[in-house]
C-alpha cells in the first residue's frame, strides 16, 4: 500500500507543479514577461536559501501528512456508515421477510 501512495503523491506533486507552471503562463502577462519571470522563480529556488528550502520541504510535508490522515479519517467514517447501512439494511430485510409468511 506504501508503494500506491508514493506513487499517488508523486502524481499529486508533479500535477501541483505542471499545474502551478501552467496557471503562471497563462497570466495575462504576454508570454515574455511570463517566461522571464517563470525562469527568475526556478532560479530563485535553485539559488535560494537551503534552510528556506527545508522550511519549505517540512511545511510541505506536513500538508501532505495532515491530507493523508483526512483521508483515513474520511475512509474510516465511510466503512463505519456503510456497515450502519448494511446493518438497518439487514434488519429492514428480517422485518419485510417476516410480513410477508
Amino acid at each position: 500500500m506504501s508503494g500506491r501512495k508514493d506513487s499517488f503523491f508523486g502524481g499529486l506533486l508533479l500535477g501541483s507543479v505542471i499545474g502551478g507552471a501552467a496557471a503562471f503562463l497563462l497570466t495575462p502577462f504576454t508570454g515574455e514577461e511570463a517566461r522571464k519571470k517563470l525562469v527568475e522563480k526556478i532560479d530563485d529556488l535553485k539559488d535560494g536559501d537551503p534552510e528556506k528550502a527545508e522550511q519549505m520541504k517540512m511545511s510541505g510535508q506536513e500538508v501532505i501528512s495532515k491530507t493523508i490522515a483526512s483521508i483515513e479519517e474520511g475512509i474510516d467514517r465511510i466503512a463505519s456508515a456503510m456497515e450502519e447501512a448494511k446493518k438497518a439494511s439487514d434488519e429492514k430485510r428480517q422485518e419485510l421477510e417476516g410480513e410477508s409468511k
